[in-house]
């Protein structure tokens, strides 16, 4: 959509659409102000594909690093 839209996307940014609101994140850039609770989630992320299914806890894969 944003190639047909002629949009471009800027190198280190992205943004995420939820309810009403657009909250813009930038590579290296930690003051969003919900930080804290972002990347809490991200330390327990889940992650699969095809094969495998990969959970992260405390930033450590249930695989233990295997693959």
């Amino acid at each position: 959509m944003m190639k047909t839209g002629g949009v471009r996307k800027s190198r280190g940014k992205s943004w995420v659409e939820l309810g009403d609101g657009i909250h813009q994140f930038n590579a290296a850039y930690q003051s969003h102000a919900q930080m804290k609770s972002i990347y809490r989630v991200l330390e327990e992320i889940i992650v699969r594909d095809r094969i495998r299914f990969h959970q992260f806890e405390g930033g450590v894969c249930s695989c233990r690093d295997y693959w």
